[in-house]
């Protein structure tokens, strides 16, 4: 009993480490903040290599009498003068405590030619998972979600799966900067949130 008790609790608190973030991007870091995550790619296009990076700042939550991570997602472009923020999106990745009792539902961001992705899995019963992908418009200079994959089950029936591939054309234009899990509306989602 003690030792299940032990393991929901771990689960339930943020234990992503701070991340190795390369110390030419240290003065990106906000103070009070660390980074837990980071990848690399040309993410504009101009064959330079940029950085997506994720930050967590712990605040204390005195209504619900926790601890809790938020974390804000920097996107940063590399220049002839160095790098410098093209990005910050205070609402892209979730709080760590999304992911139902696996705790943290945030399962890291990929950084490829032109995308950035963002990746969560969480539940409890109904587990789920999400994808969201984000590519580089040259027209408006930022990244645009242009693809939403969820899917879902029930843990008693593991094997009856529901995805759902969306597009702009369900959840119409929007910004990394502006992208939270409110930008896809619940109808449309498999992840029962």
């Amino acid at each position: 009993m003690l030792a299940s008790l032990v393991t929901l609790v771990i689960a339930l608190v943020s234990n992503l480490q701070t991340a190795p973030l390369p110390k030419f991007l240290s003065s990106f870091v906000e103070p009070g903040t660390r980074p837990i995550d980071f990848d690399s790619a040309d993410l504009n296009g101009d064959g330079l290599v940029d950085f997506v990076v994720v930050l967590e700042k712990t605040r204390r939550d005195d209504v619900h009498d926790v601890e809790r991570a938020e974390r804000t997602l920097l996107v940063l472009v590399k220049t002839k003068e160095g790098f410098k923020l093209a990005v910050r999106a205070v609402d892209a990745i979730q709080p760590d405590d999304c992911g139902g009792v696996f705790g943290d539902c945030f399962q890291g961001i990929e950084a490829a030619p032109r995308s950035i992705i963002i990746n969560e899995y969480g539940g409890s019963s109904w587990r789920w998972s999400t994808k969201a992908v984000f590519r580089y418009s040259k027209r408006d200079e930022t990244w645009e979600l242009v693809r939403y994959e969820s899917q879902s089950f029930h843990v008693s029936d593991p094997d009856a799966i529901t995805k759902k591939i969306l597009t702009p054309k369900q959840f119409g234009k929007v910004k990394i900067a502006d992208y939270s899990e409110q930008a896809i509306p619940d109808e449309e989602a498999a992840s029962p949130r």
